[in-house]
């Protein structure tokens, strides 16, 4: 009986821990603590800024990558067809 009552805890448990529930008692709490404390909410919204400019400069770089790759790749192209072309 004790074994059946604490497999049951954990299933309650994780169930809980991994629920949309949890997200929502989490958000509730910290939408209280942005009540009493503002700056908390400039910081969130500092770091949300932040990552997405991560993101943005991740993105700006492999861009940057991909057009020097095509550059290089049309230079030997051009370089190619240069060297095909009879002179006259």
């Amino acid at each position: 009986m004790v074994l059946w009552l604490a497999v049951a805890s954990v299933l309650v448990a994780y169930w809980f821990f991994r629920s949309p529930l949890l997200d929502a008692v989490a958000d509730a709490i910290r939408r209280g603590a942005g009540y009493r404390y503002p700056i908390l909410g400039q910081l969130r919204a500092l770091a949300q800024v932040t990552e997405e400019m991560r993101d943005l400069r991740e993105h700006v770089s492999e861009f940057t990558e991909r057009l020097d790759f095509a550059e290089r790749a049309l230079a030997e192209v051009r370089r190619r067809d240069l060297l095909q072309q009879p002179r006259t």
